[in-house]
């Protein structure tokens, strides 16, 4: 979790930036995991206050880091990060990994204002197919809306009216259509 081991010095206040690099005791998985975050004002505020507060290098609080433990996997902030599934689970989150819910929630947000590309790059995706396929909400069902248009009515009349009167059986080939409606409609 890029979180785990960020330090202050990531963030670049003025231009409300949070720069996701290598550094001795972060390695990114990939080259596009190396990228810049940019961040409300109102959000960078709130971290301001906390890096005022601050009392060690790492953004979240926890067991310090050797350089020997750079590459490990084990979360420096492990009890910040089980209080705070905890804290999801109580209130609704029910995903084997509710850490991890949370980012896709944020890459759907982003998804849903700024579309797919841009979740994308703020989530330092490789591929837009993952973004896609594992971290942004599935699009609701949609129709093409035309429906309505047949619906509607224009002095009393369905702008459009199928001729429920014409049978199909054993007529000749443009017996009771319409001129030029393949379906038998009629226009009023």
């Amino acid at each position: 979790m890029e979180i785990d081991r960020l330090e202050w010095p990531a963030f670049h206040w003025n231009n409300q930036v949070i720069k996701i690099r290598r550094t001795k005791y972060f390695e990114p998985k990939t080259e596009t995991s190396i990228r810049d975050v940019l961040v409300d004002p109102e959000v960078m505020s709130v971290f301001r206050g906390y890096a005022a507060r601050a009392t060690s290098n790492f953004v979240i609080e926890g067991m310090t880091m050797s350089l020997k433990g750079a590459m490990s996997d084990i979360y420096r902030a492990q009890a910040v990060f089980e209080r705070l599934s905890a804290w999801l689970r109580r209130h609704g989150v029910t995903a084997c990994k509710p850490l991890h819910e949370l980012r896709k929630e944020f890459g759907s947000m982003v998804n849903r204002k700024h579309g797919l590309s841009a979740a994308k790059d703020l989530l330092g995706h490789a591929d837009i197919g993952t973004t896609a396929g594992y971290y942004i909400d599935k699009p609701h069902q949609a129709t093409s809306g035309l429906g309505p248009l047949l619906a509607t009515k224009s002095r009393g009349r369905k702008i459009v009216e199928f001729n429920q009167t014409t049978k199909t059986a054993g007529r000749s080939p443009g017996a009771s259509k319409a001129p030029g409606s393949p379906l038998g409609l009629r226009r009023r």
